[in-house]
Formats: C-alpha cells, sequence, structure tokens
C-alpha cells in the first residue's frame, strides 16, 4: 500500500515539473535558511562558557565592541554588588610575529581593570 502511495506521488510530480521544481527549491531554501539560523545563535551563545562563573559575567559596550572611557566608573559607583568592573579599548594596531612555520598577525588591544 506504501509502495502505491509513493508510485501515485512520483507520477504526480513528474507531471507537474515546474510546480514540483519550485517546492523543492522552497524546502531547501528554508532548511538552509532555519540550519545558518541556527548555527548563528549557537556561535553567539558560545562565547564565555569556560568561565566558572560565566553566568555571572555581562559585557556593555557601544556599537564597535569598545567601551566608552567614563562607562566603567560610572557603572562601579551607580551598580552597587559588583566585584569587579573591566574596560576594553582596541588599539587598532597589528602585531605582526613571523615564525619559521607561519606568519601571525594579532590585533593589539587592552584591558584595564577598575577595582
Amino acid at each position: 500500500m506504501l509502495r502505491n502511495y509513493f508510485r501515485i506521488a512520483l507520477r504526480i510530480l513528474a507531471r507537474n515539473k515546474l510546480y514540483t521544481i519550485i517546492n523543492v527549491l522552497g524546502l531547501a531554501l528554508g532548511v538552509c535558511g532555519c540550519i545558518v539560523i541556527w548555527l548563528v545563535g549557537s556561535y553567539e551563545m558560545s562565547f564565555d562558557r569556560f568561565h566558572p562563573d560565566g553566568d555571572r559575567i555581562y559585557r556593555v559596550g557601544s556599537y564597535q565592541g569598545t567601551t566608552i572611557p567614563p562607562m566603567p566608573e560610572a557603572i562601579r559607583k551607580t551598580i552597587p554588588g559588583l566585584k569587579s568592573v573591566t574596560a576594553f579599548f582596541p588599539f587598532g594596531r597589528n602585531i605582526r610575529h613571523t615564525d619559521s612555520l607561519a606568519e601571525f598577525v594579532i590585533n593589539e588591544t587592552a584591558a584595564k581593570q577598575l577595582g
């Protein structure tokens, strides 16, 4: 019985080729979209999982990921109960290190610990 259902389905799909192509492409795009959304979400949620107290770490910053200079001190003074506040400042310089096997380019950054 199941075999007959597959035969009928294949005959209908062969008869309506354009409709079949549109449906298969739509299904493939939908599945690819779901996979991409899942991969991006799992990548974004994977940061800072190695810290023992990762649930107590929060990041506050501007659009480009830097910290505005007066922000850490203002956060430290206005929010009670914080153990420490760290400011992050990327310098924008690249450090080039050449080894016998490979060449590395590292973006130099700075972190300032505030109490």
